[in-house]
């Protein structure tokens, strides 16, 4: 076939994907391409733009907050005085179940087809993080509304429900709490797993960082978060100085791994 006629070719829709041979001949991975800038025939970027909005980056701030507030909550009520630490008791276990229940709707909202969340909690998929997320943010939430339950209970907003008081201040509720941190700590960290799992080579690089960076910006969030409550009400000190120290080692630890992540990247964080 003539050269000249397959250069007079007109394009189709699959020469999206294609690249010129100046600007394609040297390169060997889409990898190397995202490095050296370079552009596909069409003048498209290498790698497409995130498809999803902001549903899920206000679902990344709020399952991190929901997490670090439940933490901080459940370990004042276990290992604290009930009088002095019931304050920050009290806003986090409120503070983690208002952000918890808002987490699945903007998920479910995000999705192409709503309708179909429930197909995600048919099998449970140890291989997959987004398989284990839906099922660690459902357990999640339900230890969050048993422990928020208990805390209406004491505090009277139940008492125009003639049984549920009574039942919820019988809750074995540190057995609920020291199993719910756990679930937790999953929640606020496993979207950094999640993102590591893609294709997108900045976040598949740093897949040992991205974890443990959300798990500690959403412990930070939620301190700063509960901190900035108790001091809007009666100030205890002792309460607030011990979050502020949770929350600067919690900081200083999100910090560091953040300045890891370029020496981790290494050439592929050149686009940063």
């Amino acid at each position: 076939m003539n050269t000249d006629t397959i250069s007079q070719r007109p394009s189709t829709q699959s020469d999206d994907n294609l690249l010129t041979p100046e600007e394609g001949g040297a390169l060997t991975s889409w990898g190397e391409q995202l490095i050296s800038g370079q552009k596909t025939y069409y003048n498209q970027p290498v790698i497409k733009k995130a498809h999803w909005k902001w549903e899920v980056v206000l679902y990344f701030f709020l399952g991190g907050l929901a997490g670090g507030s439940y933490l901080a909550a459940s370990l004042a009520d276990l290992l604290g005085s009930p009088r002095r630490d019931a304050p920050l008791v009290r806003a986090g276990r409120y503070l983690s179940f208002a952000c918890i229940i808002v987490s699945p709707i903007l998920l479910i909202k995000d999705l192409g087809r709503p309708e179909r969340f429930l197909h995600m909690l048919r099998v449970l998929k140890f291989r997959s993080p987004m398989s284990l997320g839906t099922w660690g943010l459902s357990l999640f939430g339900m230890f969050c509304g048993l422990t928020a339950a208990h805390q209406m209970a004491k505090d009277g907003f139940l008492n125009w429900l003639p049984v549920f008081p009574r039942l919820f201040k019988a809750l074995p509720v540190k057995i609920i709490e020291s199993i719910g941190s756990f679930f937790g700590l999953f929640v606020a960290s496993y979207t950094g797993v999640l993102l590591a799992s893609t294709a997108v080579p900045v976040w598949a690089r740093a897949r040992h960082i991205l974890g443990p960076l959300f798990l500690t910006s959403g412990l930070s969030s939620g301190f700063a978060s509960l901190s900035l409550i108790l001091s809007l009400g009666r100030r205890n000190e002792e309460p607030l100085e011990r979050l502020e120290r949770a929350e600067l080692v919690a900081m200083s630890t999100e910090l560091g791994l953040i300045s890891a992540i370029p020496a981790v990247l290494g050439p592929l964080a050149n686009p940063l």
